[in-house]
């Protein structure tokens, strides 16, 4: 018999923000976690949410982990954001490390 961890399928998705990187320097790539996409500039509350819905249309949005890390203000700021989407007993399922 398997678990219901065995029986899923796990699906990871890498997108960094840079803001030291320069305009129209959007690159897609490929690596052994999978699909990974580099983005100029900071990361937007709208944009979380789109990520967070998407995924949420792909299984249920309990399931859903979320990984952050940078300088403590965003990280701050991104964990009250997805706390928000995630719903009740979201801010469980986000895992962060600050920059100091």
């Amino acid at each position: 018999m398997q678990s219901q961890k065995q029986s899923r399928r796990t699906e990871i998705f890498l997108d960094l923000f840079l803001t030291d990187l320069p305009a129209g320097s959007n690159k897609l790539g490929f690596d052994r976690a999978g699909l990974s996409t580099i983005h100029a500039g900071r990361i937007s509350e709208s944009y979380l949410h789109d990520v967070v819905v998407n995924a949420s249309e792909r299984m249920d949005l309990k399931d859903t982990v979320c990984y952050v890390c940078g300088p403590p203000g965003m990280t701050d700021s991104v964990v009250e954001i997805l706390g928000r989407i995630l719903g009740e007993g979201g801010k469980q399922r986000i895992f962060f490390e600050k920059w100091w």
